[in-house]
């Protein structure tokens, strides 16, 4: 939980200001890691071993697709996922 930003783990949701908002497995697990370890910078090649499964091949933009994705989602929230150039994605509270 991040303010009106809410992950409900077991029921694998996430609410922006009290509105239930759709999320691919993919993007909650993504912002789930991001809320988890916050202000804890994540390459993209770190966040493509924890997420996705090893027998799959994912490129270095898949990531940024679906950081762009997540941050249309949560809306005024956005602005706590920050790009570190050269580095990676982190949420910075």
């Amino acid at each position: 939980r991040y303010e009106g930003l809410l992950l409900n783990i077991d029921k694998k949701t996430v609410s922006v200001d009290g509105k239930d908002v759709s999320f691919t497995k993919t993007e909650f697990e993504i912002l789930k890691l991001l809320l988890e370890e916050k202000s804890r910078v994540f390459s993209r090649q770190e966040l493509i071993d924890r997420i996705w499964p090893h027998d799959v091949f994912v490129l270095d933009r898949t990531v940024d697709v679906n950081i762009t994705r997540l941050r249309k989602k949560i809306g005024p929230y956005s602005k706590h996922i920050v790009t570190r150039l050269g580095f990676g994605y982190l949420f910075d509270a």
